[in-house]
């Protein structure tokens, strides 16, 4: 009775046996989609982490080129001031060469009005020899001053020149400077 007790028919141990190994497949085809779901899992926080590392990196290009831009910004400004300082110049010496033109007119008028015989009146009208040498020191210093006038005035149109090619080259500058700030924008 001991023995029948336990005594299972071939089909039942078979159907058993089929049973364990339906249970032991079914286990292992559990644990493959375990894996397999762990290992996504860890690809998508690995994707996870490479974009965040992107969009830090990217948030760093941003503030890298507004940084750019606002120094482009700055260096354009600065440029435009320099650019404002140089018409003021050119102005300015514009002006003193109309005053030095006007001066110069008018001393040539005076002398066509009057020939270069008023200076060879002054020095023949002369009393003495001391009035002699002081009216031909005058007359020297009279044409002293128009030579100084004159070399003053070739200076003020050399500057004035010099000044309009530096402005026409701050004025490319400027261009460049434009651009590039464009493309970064």
């Amino acid at each position: 009775s001991y023995m029948n007790s336990f005594a299972v028919s071939q089909d039942e141990y078979d159907k058993a046996q089929e049973e364990a190994k339906e249970a032991r497949e079914a286990t292992e085809a559990k644990r493959k989609e375990a894996k397999a779901a762990a290992k996504k899992a860890a690809e998508a926080v690995a994707n996870f982490e490479d974009a965040e590392k992107q969009l830090e990196q990217l948030a760093s290009d941003i503030e890298n080129k507004k940084v750019e831009i606002a120094n482009s910004e700055a260096a354009i400004e600065a440029k435009k001031a320099e650019i404002e300082a140089k018409k003021a110049e050119m102005e300015a010496k514009e002006k003193e060469i109309k005053e030095q033109n006007d001066a110069l007119n008018n001393r040539l008028t005076a002398i066509y009005k009057n020939g270069n015989a008023g200076m060879a009146d002054v020095i023949l009208n002369s009393q003495s020899v001391e009035d002699l040498l002081s009216n031909v020191g005058m007359v020297h210093k009279i044409l002293e001053s128009d030579e100084k006038l004159l070399k003053k005035l070739q200076k003020n149109y050399k500057k004035l020149k010099e000044l309009k090619k530096e402005l026409e080259q701050e004025m490319l500058a400027l261009e460049a400077e434009q651009a590039v700030l464009e493309d970064q924008q």
